[in-house]
């Protein structure tokens, strides 16, 4: 479940319009938990299994992500992915505008990038690599004006300085009048996804199933983490927004005249339709006793929408 949020900005960009090499020499390379850095080595790491993970465009029930995108992006935009992983957003936003760029702090993650940009057949994508939780990676860059920037599932480091650093970094990119667009995981989201866990637990004792520890103790959740929104994925602290939150941010970092807010539905059956490892909905009975809910939740859709 993702908050998608649409955003003008109004300030002048203090970006240059000067192309800079397609490579940047990363500005951290060893794991550590300092404000403002983030890990190459853990997404390196998730390079490995990318196609794994979930494809927010892909298991979108409605099509809402999609849909925004194809409404607020002109054929002629230049458009900037950050934190553009493996690509999955590169192609959208190559076939609907002129031409896009796509970071991130990856070198592996930037490769798979490269090979679903040749085999699409796409010649207007450029990639670069650089760490945009540093605060002074845009005078390293250089990076044009942009028209349209997205930011999917990339403000989610539990460090609130590396957030702002990006999000400033995305911010300050945009022209006068450019659009951002965000994709964050809310805290909605994860309260359900610990409910349905729940159930389930209940569930396989009702059925007499053999206890598992570790699968059922679901995950290790601190309360001082759970006050600021942070919550464990797979073991891996990520933050996780309310509304009233969002907003806050956004106004923080010079962002102004909301243009529309979503509650995207994602359904990762949509992904693997076909995967024995991926059960059916949890309210179709009987329930999956042998699955934890975090790979069968199908968040229920609402929508919101706020005059610009």
């Amino acid at each position: 479940e993702y908050w998608t949020k649409i955003k003008e900005q109004v300030a002048v960009s203090s970006s240059g319009g000067v192309v800079s090499p397609e490579l940047v020499p990363m500005q951290m390379s060893v794991l550590g938990d300092l404000p403002g850095v983030t890990s190459t080595v853990y997404w390196d790491d998730a390079a490995r299994c990318w196609d794994e993970i979930q494809d927010t465009l892909e298991t979108d029930e409605k099509g809402v992500i999609a849909a925004t995108i194809a409404t607020h992006l002109k054929s002629s935009d230049l458009a900037i992915d950050f934190g553009c992983g493996g690509g999955r957003y590169l192609c959208t936003l190559a076939r609907n505008c002129t031409s896009v760029i796509g970071i991130d702090i990856s070198r592996r993650m930037l490769e798979i990038s490269r090979n679903v940009i040749e085999r699409e057949g796409l010649t207007n994508v450029r990639l670069r690599c650089a760490d945009l939780g540093n605060a002074d990676i845009l005078a390293k860059l250089s990076l044009p004006s942009a028209d349209f920037a997205v930011c999917a599932n990339v403000l989610i480091s539990p460090d609130p300085v590396t957030r702002s650093n990006i999000l400033a970094a995305s911010a300050a990119t945009l022209r006068p009048g450019g659009k951002l667009f965000l994709v964050l995981p809310a805290v909605s989201s994860a309260i359900n996804i610990r409910k349905q866990h729940a159930r389930w637990v209940v569930e396989r004792r009702r059925r007499g199933y053999k206890r598992q520890g570790k699968l059922e103790a679901g995950e290790i959740q601190s309360v001082a983490d759970e006050k600021q929104g942070v919550f464990c994925r797979g073991g891996v602290r990520t933050k996780h927004f309310r509304k009233s939150e969002l907003r806050a941010v956004l106004k923080d970092a010079g962002l102004s005249d909301l243009l529309c807010t979503e509650r995207v539905s994602n359904d990762i059956a949509l992904a693997h339709p076909r995967s024995p490892t991926h059960p059916p909905h949890p309210s179709a009975p009987p329930p999956s006793p042998t699955h934890p809910p975090h790979l069968s939740s199908k968040v229920q859709s609402l929508h919101f929408s706020l005059a610009p």
